[in-house]
This record gives structure tokens, sequence and C-alpha cells, in this order.
């Protein structure tokens, strides 16, 4: 049984799911997020990856395979379908939200409709950019409960999804 000692230990952590880090704008900002966390609060990013080239700013954070989120406890963000998709049949995380950094239906290798609806209606939290990707996002898959977070903000993950205390 678990004291409250016990719960209170638990060490505030986020985990990204990228398929990669390279030069892209959600790798720059995942990163950048990641370090600002680490500079300015006590949460502990980690940035898990499925194929590792260089990343495109130096992480602060640990960077670890795809196959160690199997063992995260903490709130876990995926920043594609592949990686949500790994995200919903993995059992560690607690919290598993999928950020729709873009309508990655629209590209000639994600035209499978009932994969990426299954995905987008399997995740937990359904995040998105903006207002006109929440209306997009909303017809394709039909979810109305599609929240809205601009430029991937770690901080405010942070403020609606876990009770770390961020401002």
């Amino acid at each position: 049984m678990k004291t409250l000692e016990h719960i209170q230990s638990y060490k505030k952590k986020i985990g990204i799911i990228h398929d990669n880090y390279a030069s892209s704008d959600s790798a720059f900002l995942g990163i950048s997020y990641a370090n600002k966390l680490v500079e300015l609060t006590d949460i502990e990013p980690y940035l898990f990856y499925k194929n590792l080239p260089n990343p495109v700013i130096p992480p602060a954070c640990s960077m670890m395979n795809v196959f160690d989120v199997w063992g995260f406890d903490g709130l876990t963000i995926a920043l594609d379908l592949d990686s949500a998709d790994a995200l919903i049949k993995c059992v560690g995380p607690t919290r598993k939200v999928l950020y729709a950094w873009d309508l990655e239906w629209l590209r000639p290798n994600k035209k499978d409709f009932l994969q990426n609806v299954r995905i987008y209606r399997g995740i937990e939290k359904l995040v998105c950019r903006s207002d006109e990707h929440r209306n997009a996002l909303s017809k394709y898959c039909n979810r109305d409960d599609i929240e809205v977070i601009e430029d991937f903000n770690l901080f405010e993950f942070c403020k609606r999804y876990t009770n770390f205390g961020v401002k």
C-alpha cells in the first residue's frame, strides 16, 4: 500500500515522444521547452525517440529510445500519429496526450483513415496547435473534446494536465 510520503516522493516528470529530434519545428520547440523546464522548474523532462539523428539543439535532459516509455510513470505527450499509436499500446504512462502538430492525414503516407481515427479517438487527450486545426480534426475524427495549446507550450501542458504547480 502506498503511503502519503511515498506518493509525495514521486518526481515531477513529463515525457515527449517524437519520431526524431532532427531539424523540424516540432523538434526544436520540444527540446527548447524541455530545456526551459530544466532551467526554471524542478520538473524532469524526458525525450523519447524512434530514430536518433543529431538533435536540432542540444537537450538538457535525458533522451531515450521509445521502447523505454513502458516504464515511464508521468504525463507523456506524443507529437505524431505513429508515436501516439505506440503510446496507446503502452501500459506505463499515467496520462497520455497526442499533440497534433500537423494534419497528418493530408500527407501521402498517412492515408489509412481507419487507423488514423482509431489513434485520434483512442488517445486520452487530443491537443492541437490552433482553432483551425481543432475544427479540421474534429470533423475528421468526430471528436469534440479537442483542446488548443499554441506552439507546444510545455508549461501550459503542466498547468492543465498535472498537479506540478507550474505558473
